[in-house]
């Protein structure tokens, strides 16, 4: 299948038209492959062209992490600025969440990289590709709880009150209830 072919007629075929009703603004030549903000860069699509311009592009550029994340985002994010009706299958979505995980598993962090998110959690200003960088001390404490697994701080009651609610009325199957009690006996042989 020629998917430039297919991204290329949906793409003339909204330049020359003028969309009624909802819309959403796409870059024809993407930012991360060099695309900018100018308005011949620039068309207008409908929520189901649109999510599948990102479905093509993503088959056009396999390798490229921030095209499949942007074809992620379409398939989760919900916003009060965005009318998208369009529903997606439970294949479709899986295959994003596969090209999304793969994303991340094959994912490549440089020794530089690494040194620059020591520096950070330390407290110390690194060099940035768009300026100097230093995580706030609220910050690199929250990163220093979670690498050192400290537990949060007690809950209060109103959170124990709203977790109490959420939980009201919900069966467990018998293999779950088992492993409560199981964990629970551990806990209390410590």
């Amino acid at each position: 299948m020629n998917y430039q072919r297919i991204h290329d007629q949906i793409i003339e075929r909204a330049k020359t038209r003028k969309l009624k009703g909802y819309r959403e603004r796409h870059h024809i030549n993407p930012r991360c492959l060099g695309g900018t903000d100018d308005l011949d860069n620039l068309v207008e699509l409908t929520a189901r062209e649109h999510f599948i311009i990102h479905k093509l592009l993503c088959e056009i550029y396999p390798n490229n992490n921030k095209l499949i994340y942007a074809y992620w985002m379409m398939c989760n994010m919900k916003s009060n600025t965005q009318n998208r009706s369009y529903l997606i299958s439970s294949h479709e979505y899986e295959r994003a969440r596969l090209l999304f995980s793969y994303m991340h598993s094959n994912r490549i962090i440089t020794s530089d990289t690494r040194e620059k998110l020591r520096l950070a959690r330390l407290g110390k200003t690194i060099n940035m590709p768009n300026g100097p960088y230093t995580h706030t001390t609220e910050a690199r404490e929250k990163i220093r709880n979670s690498k050192l697994g400290k537990k949060r701080g007690p809950l209060s009651e109103d959170q124990k009150t709203k977790m109490s609610l959420k939980l009201k009325g919900r069966k467990l199957s018998d293999d779950h209830k088992k492993k409560i009690s199981e964990a629970r006996k551990r806990k209390t042989n410590l």
